[in-house]
């Protein structure tokens, strides 16, 4: 028969010994996993109390935005670059400026690479054989501002009526430049 040899003191010690730090790493890594699972759900817990606290006014700005939405579909902006004869002339009817007074011409793009923008423009003619008071003029640019939420007066340029040496105080023709501008993202 054959007799097994029995493991020496100092083997089972080096067993025994890398056991234990085998379990003590396995201790610390568990505990580690443990730790950032807490703090990530200490974290969680509290984005969602501020959340809850901050409900209403989350709301609150849901109907703000949803009243934004809605004063742009009502102003009808993409008709103003779609049709601007109706658009515009719906502003000046509002203002009372009699028809052929305004001549809109065509919407113009430009990419200005100094801004890094685009933006997109109509010159609307003040006609000289029909020429309008200044006021008229302002009542004009103040409603195209008013009715739109994006358009702007971007350049506005007038010379009164008449010949040189018989000037009309009142009546003044030119053009009125409306556009609006967009920033432009990298990579479009």
């Amino acid at each position: 028969m054959k007799s097994e040899k029995t493991p020496a003191i100092g083997d089972e010690i080096d067993l025994i010994k890398v056991y234990i730090w085998v379990m003590l790493f396995l201790t610390v890594a568990l505990g580690g996993v443990l730790w950032y699972t807490v703090d990530k759900v200490q974290n969680t817990e509290k984005l969602v109390a501020a959340a809850e606290k901050n409900l209403e006014k989350f709301s609150t700005n849901k109907d703000e935005i949803l009243a934004m939405l809605s004063v742009f579909e009502s102003n009808k902006e993409d008709e103003a670059r779609d049709r601007p004869n109706t658009w515009f002339s719906r502003v000046w009817q509002r203002v009372n400026i009699p028809e052929g007074s305004i001549r809109p011409e065509a919407w113009a793009q430009k990419y200005y690479p100094r801004g890094n923008f685009d933006e997109e423009r109509i010159t609307l003619k003040f006609e000289n054989k029909k020429p309008l008071s200044r006021k008229d003029i302002g009542r004009f640019c103040h409603e195209v501002e008013h009715a739109s939420t994006r358009l702007r007066i971007i350049e506005l340029k007038l010379r009164r009526a008449g010949k040189k040496d018989e000037y009309k105080p009142k009546e003044w023709w030119g053009e009125v430049t409306v556009g609006y501008r967009k920033a432009r993202i990298r990579g479009e």
